[in-house]
């Protein structure tokens, strides 16, 4: 009797610390990218890394942002990373982290007018891509949603790629977008030919690992952030970073 009330309490054990994560990537820039039937860059070594520090199964689904947001929030897909924290997002996701800093920049082709205020942004010629689904601070956030004016001055696109066929175009000034990627595209080559980073810091706030409430247990969870506080101490996870200019 007692071999098998110890058997049954492994296997609870077993279910209870299971751990097999759907993980969320796009193909794009610095961050996730599919080379050869591989998925690498930043925020995939960054998972592996986390993952296999909290001796966890996981495969990588191609997904857009603001899809991949709603499948976090109905426990659909386990694990986006790279998202900021907010009110809203806390309500279905456990964050762990931060990974690193994230800058928001804007970029255009060369102009003659430095942007360097938020409001800038709402008085261009065309209109300001950004990517549906993402936060880009309270600042931007609160200034979009002063008037209906400004909501016509930006363009919300599903996918990173879109910005770039919208600017090369000509039907927008430019777009939000992460430094680190611009920076990445431009030293791979991949970049718009003198794309222009403008001085305007649109918003800098930690990113982080984000799990989804309804299919990620808090037991889980908490194994994952002392897998976190594991790689941060012996300091793997800086090497990623300083890997891909992101420290």
């Amino acid at each position: 009797m007692l071999k098998y009330v110890c058997l049954a309490l492994v296997l609870f054990a077993c279910d209870l610390f299971s751990c097999d994560i759907t993980v969320r990537v796009e193909q794009y820039s610095a961050q996730s990218q599919k080379v050869t039937g591989r998925w690498q860059g930043l925020d995939v070594e960054l998972a592996e890394l986390l993952l296999n520090e909290a001796h966890c199964e996981f495969d990588f689904v191609d997904l857009p942002w603001a899809r991949s947001l709603k499948l976090l929030e109905n426990g659909e897909i386990d694990l986006m990373m790279s998202v900021t924290k907010t009110d809203e997002r806390e309500q279905f996701a456990y964050f762990v982290g931060p990974q690193r800093f994230e800058t928001l920049v804007f970029v255009s082709p060369p102009m003659s007018e430095e942007i360097t205020q938020v409001t800038q942004l709402f008085s261009l010629n065309n209109p300001v891509a950004i990517q549906t689904g993402s936060f880009y601070g309270e600042a931007f956030m609160n200034t979009l949603a002063q008037s209906e004016r400004n909501k016509d001055k930006i363009v919300w696109v599903t996918n990173n790629q879109t910005k770039a066929i919208l600017l090369k175009s000509q039907r927008i000034s430019g777009y939000l977008e992460a430094k680190l990627n611009i920076m990445f595209e431009q030293q791979q080559g991949t970049a718009m030919p003198n794309l222009k980073i403008h001085p305007l810091i649109v918003n800098k706030a930690a990113v982080y690992f984000a799990f989804s409430k309804q299919s990620v247990s808090p037991a889980l969870v908490s194994k994952l952030k002392h897998a976190f506080l594991v790689l941060q101490k012996n300091g793997k996870i800086d090497a990623i970073l300083a890997k891909y200019g992101a420290k």
